[in-house]
């Protein structure tokens, strides 16, 4: 499902889609690095890089009102703004971008609302979009699916006394700016009728997350729809959990659906 919302994923064929989400997880999978989470991620790059070009072939030759005819389009033009490995990787980015995340949200959310009936009672009763809006906020401070981000230091710095050097390699760590005691009252707490939403689960700034809106309309849709009709869902088992530390999700979160 959540690969065919993706924006450029809606263009891949449909044969093809059953493949999205085991690729986009090998790439995000890839930090830690090992030999074989970048073996891996090179070849799900290989294999999405063939599809993609396939199907912007066909795009080209019958252009519609897509995402990736738009980005097409600026490959395109006079003044070139794409190359054609960047249109490729754009393409790749929307798809991972698109699924991966917001998979991840609405399954992590309902992880925590199963296991605190208080919250899913008040969550379920919420009729008003600001409110569900305010709910799906909280969703992403308190566990959000993107805990960490890296980064490259371009120049010397210095950060409470600790020394960073130009190359050096960075985690932002989302998840700890989150939980911030000094930030958010009872930092550590699920509360879904908070009021206070100043996290940073989509980033900051320049490189603030392209899809934040999609996922927070997902997740909109998505979670009240989900626990309405099944009000006594329960976790039927252990989660299994992607090995990543820029990425945080189940890869299977077992359930039992009670009506």
């Amino acid at each position: 499902l959540a690969c065919e919302v993706a924006p450029a994923a809606r263009q891949v064929p449909i044969p093809d889609r059953q493949n999205c989400p085991g690729h986009a997880g090998t790439h995000a999978n890839v930090v830690p690095a090992t030999a074989g989470s970048i073996l891996g991620a090179r070849v799900a790059v290989e294999l999405d890089e063939d599809a993609f070009r396939t199907v912007i072939d066909a795009r080209r030759r019958t252009p519609g009102d897509d995402v990736l005819s738009l980005l097409i389009a600026a490959r395109d033009a006079d003044d070139a703004r794409l190359n054609d490995d960047e249109l490729v990787a754009s393409a790749i980015l929307f798809l991972f971008a698109g699924h991966e995340t917001t998979t991840n949200l609405i399954s992590m959310a309902t992880m925590h609302l199963a296991g605190q009936p208080d919250q899913r009672a008040r969550f379920t009763a919420m009729r008003d979009v600001d409110e569900i809006e305010a709910a799906v906020e909280e969703f992403l401070r308190f566990d959000g699916p993107t805990p960490s981000m890296v980064r490259v230091a371009v120049a010397d710095h210095e950060i409470d006394g600790h020394a960073i050097e130009a190359g050096q390699r960075i985690y932002a760590v989302i998840a700890a700016a989150n939980r911030d005691p000094d930030v958010f009252e009872a930092p550590d707490a699920l509360d879904v009728t908070r009021l206070q939403h100043r996290h940073y689960a989509f980033g900051y700034g320049t490189h603030f997350c392209l899809g934040a809106p999609l996922a927070r309309l997902e997740a909109l849709l998505a979670l009240p729809a989900l626990h309405r009709a099944f009000p006594r869902l329960e976790i039927n088992g252990e989660p299994e959990w992607a090995d990543g530390l820029t990425l945080r999700g189940p890869v299977s979160l077992p359930v039992r659906l009670r009506a």
